[in-house]
């Protein structure tokens, strides 16, 4: 029998951190016999030098950094067309939890919507804090990021969420 485990389509998945659920390699392997399709090279140079430029203004505490590098992920690299997003002041109500309890909102920085319907909300954390700590910068409920927007999603009953400080991104459903 082949071993899937070995196959050079999936070669990339030594390179994911991966916790929770994930997609396995048999699966993978099934629907994507020769693994995902190559990157475009002209992205790639676009992310590389975005990586880069990112690195450098976040490094001297440049306060739009993380805004400008992540705006760069979800418009080139994933490739989400700018109106499908509600960002800041514009992001609806039914997205937000307001968790009393803890004196604390809990406010994604964008949410995309489709045809009226959120279907993933966004929290960007600072440079440098971990996803998986307990941080209390943003409010005054110590938990993980991770644990919040996991709250959040649940409250607001939107499916899917992004989490990142910039270096970092965590899917979550």
């Amino acid at each position: 029998m082949k071993s899937i485990a070995r196959s050079p389509g999936h070669d990339w998945m030594s390179l994911v951190d991966m916790s929770g659920v994930m997609v396995s390699e048999p699966v993978l392997h099934t629907f994507f016999p020769e693994g995902p399709k190559p990157a475009n090279e002209y992205v790639v140079r676009q992310l590389e030098r975005a990586w880069r430029g990112y690195q450098i203004r976040a490094d001297e505490g440049t306060a739009d950094a993380k805004s400008r590098w992540m705006n760069f992920v979800y418009d080139v690299v994933l490739e989400i067309p700018r109106e499908n997003w509600k960002i800041s002041n514009d992001v609806p109500d039914s997205c937000v939890a307001d968790l009393q309890t803890y004196d604390q909102k809990l406010v994604p920085n964008r949410v995309m919507v489709k045809d009226g319907v959120a279907l993933l909300s966004v929290l960007e954390y600072f440079n440098g804090q971990d996803l998986t700590k307990v941080e209390t910068k943003t409010g005054k409920w110590k938990a993980s990021p991770l644990t919040k927007i996991d709250r959040l999603l649940r409250e607001t009953k939107v499916q899917f969420g992004l989490l990142t400080n910039g270096r970092e991104i965590i899917r979550v459903h």
